[in-house]
């Protein structure tokens, strides 16, 4: 498999682009695992986090209320009707790949034209943190008039929305996640059972009990 050549976006946090050596473009956003939970890393604790964290960042999308601007609505309009026509550089950017097309137009609220992105957000666990995929489609810089800087825009207008995107310890106050590392924790000492791994089965218990105990915590103070 070609790596990817990554390219830190000028202060956009943990947005970063990463463009293969085929030239494929993917935008990724990365999520350490939290202090209270070092002594098990995102790799260990598995998809069962990645698929909560990725299911929660969904949710929030789709909880977004705002309106999207009378421009943006009407661009919408323009591109729905492309869309119907068979424009190609409307198929292109709603083709949702994997997903299938995706009409535009489906919304008025900010961030859910046609549910490309929320619906394609993904999350894997990967060594020491988790990385999470977002549509390139939805950041290409083709798409906007001012390019790079048309990206810049619109991920500062989608964290000043959904702030977990880019303060990432938010989604560990969540009730998904925070059941997702219950659960995997409960698997790991299942396993470890099985397998006569005491030291390992020993390790998860502690850390099972201080996690429901910090995230007792958190229900106290929030």
């Amino acid at each position: 498999m070609a790596s990817d050549d990554v390219i830190v976006l000028n202060n956009l946090g943990n947005l970063k682009r990463r463009e293969s050596k085929t030239g494929k473009v993917r935008y990724t956003i990365e999520v350490k695992s939290e202090p209270l939970i070092h002594d098990f890393d995102p790799k260990t604790l598995g998809g069962v986090v990645a698929a909560a964290i990725a299911e929660e960042l969904r949710r929030q999308v789709k909880a977004i209320t705002q309106r999207a601007s009378d421009g943006t609505l009407k661009a919408r309009a323009v591109a729905a009707k492309a869309f119907a026509a068979g424009k190609p550089w409307a198929t292109k950017k709603y083709s949702g790949r994997k997903m299938g097309p995706m009409a535009p137009n489906q919304s008025d609220r900010s961030f859910n034209d046609s549910g490309l992105l929320a619906a394609g957000i993904v999350a894997q666990a990967k060594d020491d943190k988790w990385t999470i995929n977002v549509p390139a489609a939805r950041f290409d810089p083709t798409q906007f008039k001012d390019g790079e800087l048309g990206v810049a825009r619109v991920w500062r207008q989608l964290v000043a929305l959904v702030p977990a995107f880019q303060n990432t310890a938010l989604l560990f106050e969540t009730e998904g996640v925070k059941k997702s590392i219950d659960q995997s924790m409960q698997m790991l000492i299942t396993k470890a059972r099985e397998t006569r791994d005491q030291l390992t089965e020993a390790r998860a218990k502690a850390v099972l009990g201080v996690v429901r105990q910090a995230f007792g915590l958190l229900r106290l103070v929030g």
